[in-house]
């Protein structure tokens, strides 16, 4: 039985001519689940079609699959749409954010506080769009920038780069 699976992104191109792809992501983090050994499944006629993970680049980004081992294997797939397990899908504060939205950021550096008034993906990562005043600033959603999280009080302390507010 196949476990629960994610959509992580899309077979974007051979690389080479002894199998290997290039791949898209949707989202930058989950390259840290593409490494050898784990399982990546190929979406064929609606379902995902599980393949060992040979070899990997270091950022993820060229894979070798077991078993797709010639150019013409490699063009078979692509644009094919590529998941993981459920299971190996790393969560963090970024991987929901929709209820962020009305949270105040409060920097503990200096007096700055503002309100997010919305979260978007962006190739670098999500970005945070706060208003502070009468000023919209947009600050990236970084969880070592993160102290401390009050979900009752809906408060992010949170240690921002200097002048990074001022921009």
């Amino acid at each position: 039985m196949i476990p629960p699976l994610t959509r992580i992104g899309r077979i974007s191109a051979k690389h080479g001519y002894k199998g290997e792809v290039s791949i898209a992501l949707e989202d930058s983090s989950h390259c840290k689940n593409i490494k050898k050994g784990n399982f990546l499944f190929v979406e064929f006629d609606g379902k995902g079609v599980p393949f060992l993970i040979d070899a990997c680049s270091d950022g993820g980004n060229v894979v070798k699959l077991a078993d797709i081992d010639t150019e013409e294997a490699a063009k078979s797939i692509i644009g094919a749409p590529i998941w993981i397990e459920k299971s190996k899908v790393k969560q963090s504060i970024v991987a929901g954010f929709d209820h962020l939205t009305g949270f105040t950021i409060k920097d503990s550096d200096s007096a700055f506080t503002a309100t997010i008034t919305k979260v978007e993906m962006y190739p670098q990562g999500p970005i945070m769009e706060v208003l502070s005043g009468e000023t919209t600033h947009l600050i990236p959603l970084v969880e070592d920038w993160i102290s401390e999280i009050d979900e009752e009080k809906n408060i992010i302390v949170m240690r921002l780069p200097a002048g990074l507010t001022e921009l």
